[in-house]
Formats: C-alpha cells, structure tokens, sequence
C-alpha cells in the first residue's frame, strides 16, 4: 500500500513537468445542484466561480491522463457529478493560463487568474469570464450524473 501511494505522488509530481498544449482538453467536475436544465447556459457561473479553498486556481484535469469515469468515480460521492470538457485553446482565448500542478488525481491543472485571491480582487471582470467558461462547458458534456 505504502508503494502504491509513493508511486502515485511521484506520476503526479512528475505530470506536473509536461506542458499543455493548446491543442489538449481538459475535464471539469460539476455538481448537479449547478446544473440549470432547459436553460440556454445549461450551468450557472458558479460552476467555475473558485471558492475559498482554490487557493492557486479552480481545479480541471487533462483527458489524456484521466478519463471522465475516473474523475467521477474519485469523489466521495461518484454517480453525482456532470464531467465537462473544454479546449484548453478556448480557455487561453478568454486570457486564461492552465497550469499544471500536483493534485489529487493525474493531470492536475488549474487556471491561476480564478484563485479565491484574484477573483474577490477583481470580481467584476472574473465574473464575465466565468460566465462564459460555464457556456462552453454546456456544450460538451461528457458524463452525466446517475438520475
């Protein structure tokens, strides 16, 4: 168990070394309390509002590490979340960074600019920015929660 363990930090440490590319997607849990159906935006922006412990950035994960079964089934609740993806080029096209980082899953990464810090600093612009992060998510849903 003790190996098991240091070998899964060392992959995830080791991930944090590989740079994203522009042409990766990377995953996003959503909870289904989030979820608006029938509406236009079928997610509400606090999907991607960060909360107070997103102390470096709202976390995603990229695809090519974790599936989005995998991420679902690593909560305590599995069965319960949507898993969207969005292109990580539609993210830096808002001017948003996605930066790899050591996380509970592999392929970690998060986007810096909506840190709790940043985002209670400059609320007004974040927010647009949220808002448009939760209608792209909408259009890629990949895993919906057990009804």
């Amino acid at each position: 168990m003790f190996l098991k363990r240091l070998f899964s930090w060392w992959y995830r440490w080791v991930l944090c070394w590989v740079p994203v590319g522009a042409e990766e997607k990377v995953l996003r849990l959503i909870t289904k309390d989030w979820h608006k159906p029938g509406k236009p935006v079928p997610f509400g922006r606090v999907a991607f509002e960060p909360n107070r412990y997103d102390d470096d950035g709202i976390s995603l994960y990229r695809e090519r590490w974790v599936t989005p079964l995998q991420l679902d089934a690593s909560r305590r609740k599995p069965g319960t979340f949507f898993v969207v993806r969005l292109r990580v080029c539609d993210i830096r096209a808002l001017g948003l960074t996605v930066r790899p980082t050591v996380g509970d899953q592999p392929g970690h990464v998060v986007i810096p600019e909506l840190s709790a810090r940043a985002y209670a600093g400059d609320k007004r612009r974040l927010d647009e920015l949220v808002v448009q992060l939760a209608t792209l998510a909408g259009q890629d849903i990949v895993l919906r929660p057990k009804p």
